[in-house]
């Protein structure tokens, strides 16, 4: 049986990561005629054509991405991919150490004043999850990978998110993936083990989404059709993109230099342009300032927001936005050259959900400090 290369396979990863949640997705709004995830509740009438046109929609810029960045192969594979696993991992010790010192910003919600929220703000931008990504397209040893994971896991109870379980799960799959000599026909088995485990990763999930209510201050229990429509929801926007396309939300306000400012504002902490942005606009449509927390729009509901907004504000924003995006994949410290661009689509597949610039710009300052750290780790190492 031939053997897929490193880089065959990653791919394969990533598309699995980025199309499976929307069949998982169509399944369910055609099953109950209800959207997922923050839209639960929400009656819509429509059919299997109507959903593969959002779905089309919702994968275009990931196919434009793979098409430009997944081509930037290098045969070259930098040999100190040691340095990297330790590095990563030293992180992943302290962010955890620090968080259960000093605590964690919750989601939505503002950090703590003082010193505190400071090593809190900046203990933020090391993010734990990214780190994770990043370690597992190495040939980590199991060990590390797992302390690694186990450390993320508690860092996910504390900030009372479960977001964490699913990019350890993504880790894992990319791990065994570069560690591991699979044919085409291994790998579709590995993949489809969820699928066939769906009642365990439901009891599973059912305790993290309890735990995570609890914690919160919420007190219902949940079934597993509720908690797969959650969780479904929370690793895909299709129903923002669904609402967004349908709707009569518009892009008054926003500014044709909102995605500049926005990441000039996250360098430098000034204000230089209105940043009005597409996802604000789009909960403010919503109502729903009372939640604590933004609903994701896609990154094609975002552009979509923008194009009603006038055709100038769409291209400025996106040529400046596709600009960030190259200086954030050149700049993630990954050692790997050949399978680089796969491992910066699964870190970025977060932002892409969100579709929000200030999310994307965040991965930008937290890849600024990495390399920044980066610096510092081998100039000491070379000192020793």
């Amino acid at each position: 049986m031939n053997q897929l290369s490193t880089y065959n396979k990653l791919l394969i990863l990533v598309i699995f990561i980025y199309v499976t949640p929307l069949i998982g997705g169509n399944i369910l709004i055609l099953n109950s005629g209800q959207l997922i995830g923050d839209f639960t509740g929400v009656e819509v009438e429509t059919n299997i054509i109507d959903l593969l046109f959002i779905d089309i929609l919702y994968l275009v810029p990931f196919l434009i991405s793979l098409l430009f960045i997944g081509k930037d192969r290098k045969i070259f594979e930098e040999k100190n991919s040691d340095y990297y696993i330790n590095f990563y991992m030293l992180l992943i010790i302290a962010n955890t150490l620090v968080s259960l010192t000093f605590g964690v910003i919750p989601v939505g919600q503002a950090g703590d004043g003082g010193l505190v929220g400071i090593i809190q703000a900046f203990n933020a931008k090391l993010n734990p999850y990214i780190l994770l990504i990043l370690i597992s397209g190495l040939k980590v040893d199991y060990l590390k990978f797992l302390t690694c994971c186990l450390l993320v896991g508690v860092i996910s109870i504390i900030q009372k998110s479960s977001l964490g379980f699913f990019v350890i799960f993504i880790a894992m799959y990319t791990l065994v993936f570069v560690k591991n000599n699979l044919s085409l026909k291994k790998i579709v088995l590995y993949l489809t083990i969820p699928i066939f485990s769906i009642g365990f990763i439901g009891d599973v999930l059912i305790y993290l989404y309890e735990l995570k209510n609890s914690s919160r201050g919420f007190d219902h229990a949940m079934n597993p059709e509720m908690v797969l429509n959650y969780a479904l929801g929370r690793i895909n926007s299709l129903s923002s993109l669904f609402t967004i396309y349908y709707s009569e939300c518009c892009g008054d306000g926003i500014s044709n230099f909102y995605v500049l400012s926005t990441f000039l504002e996250r360098i430098t902490s000034l204000s230089f342009f209105e940043a009005i942005s597409p996802t604000y606009l789009f909960n403010n449509y919503l109502s729903s300032d009372d939640n604590n927390y933004a609903i994701f729009t896609s990154m094609t509901g975002s552009l979509i927001i923008l194009l009603r907004n006038g055709f100038t504000a769409l291209i400025i924003n996106i040529m400046s936005l596709i600009f960030f995006i190259i200086i954030i994949y050149k700049i993630m410290p990954f050692p790997n050259l050949s399978y680089k661009p796969l491992i910066f689509l699964l870190v970025f597949y977060l932002s892409y959900l969100s579709g929000d610039v200030w999310e994307i710009s965040l991965l930008f300052q937290s890849f600024i400090i990495l390399k920044f750290l980066e610096l510092l780790y081998f100039f000491s190492k070379r000192l020793a």
